[in-house]
């Protein structure tokens, strides 16, 4: 089944709600059954305590969140939110980068758990964040400095 045939059959299920919904008489839906092949794929080992660098700590959005708003002097929420402040975004663009370097998410994972961003938001931040640490070494020190904190360091 491509995916033209099932947009069609969400379209033509839409449609029937909606005359159902308006007490009309729905229009019979011509489908196809579908086949779903089921694999089995083992499950990734989880990353353990003993597997992170000797001191290190586990890894959590809640600690990038709270190490960057730490040490920029920037409320937790107002990363979260729709503040734009360029104080408040750049800290935010740097929080995007430090979650993609440490957590290794998707741009759209990323921009959910943030914020409910779009992930070009994010690709926007993580790319003027990497431009800004090629063209200032000291941006970048302080950039890896907050990295070395979220792991512990």
């Amino acid at each position: 089944m491509t995916i033209h045939e099932i947009m069609s059959n969400q379209r033509a299920a839409v449609m029937r709600l909606r005359a159902l919904r308006e007490n009309r008489k729905p229009m019979p839906i011509k489908t196809k059954p579908v086949i779903v092949k089921i694999v089995k794929q083992e499950p990734a080992a989880p990353i353990t305590v003993t597997q992170l660098a000797p001191g290190s700590m586990m890894v959590t959005l809640k600690r990038c969140i709270g190490v960057v708003s730490a040490r920029y002097g920037i409320f937790e929420h107002l990363l979260l939110q729709d503040d734009r402040r360029t104080e408040v975004v750049r800290a935010r663009w740097i929080l995007f980068y430090v979650v993609k370097t440490l957590k290794k998410w998707s741009y759209p994972e990323i921009g959910r758990r943030l914020g409910n961003r779009d992930h070009s938001t994010v690709l926007n931040g993580c790319r003027k964040t990497i431009a800004r640490m090629q063209k200032n070494s000291a941006f970048k020190v302080e950039v890896e400095g907050v990295i070395n904190e979220v792991l512990g360091r």
